[in-house]
C-alpha cells in the first residue's frame, strides 16, 4: 500500500480561507485541522481564568480571549488559544 502525498496549504491561502470559513481552523506545518466548538462549561472555565488573570495583571501585560490567532513561526504554526497574553519583555 502506498501512502497519499499531502501538499502543504501555503500559509497566505490558508488565511484567506479563514476569512471566509464559519468555524475556526488551526494551522501546522502547511496542515489545517478543524476546531472544535466549545462547550458551556469550557467557555465558563475561560471566562473565570480571564478574570483570575485580570486581577494580578502588570501594567505591561494584556489578556485576550476568543478570536485571536497566535502565529509560532519557528514551527510554522497559527493557534487559537482560548487566552493570551501580551508583554512588551
Amino acid at each position: 500500500m502506498k501512502a497519499a502525498l499531502v501538499t502543504p496549504l501555503p500559509v497566505e491561502e490558508y488565511l484567506e480561507g479563514e476569512q471566509r470559513s464559519e468555524i475556526r481552523h488551526e494551522y501546522v506545518a502547511g496542515q489545517v485541522y478543524a476546531m472544535a466548538e466549545a462547550k458551556p462549561r469550557h467557555n465558563a472555565i475561560v471566562r473565570n481564568l480571564a478574570v483570575l488573570l485580570g486581577q494580578h495583571q502588570k501594567t505591561f501585560c494584556e489578556f485576550f480571549i476568543a478570536d485571536m490567532k497566535v502565529r509560532v513561526r519557528p514551527i510554522d504554526a497559527f493557534y487559537c488559544p482560548d487566552i493570551v497574553g501580551t508583554g512588551t519583555d
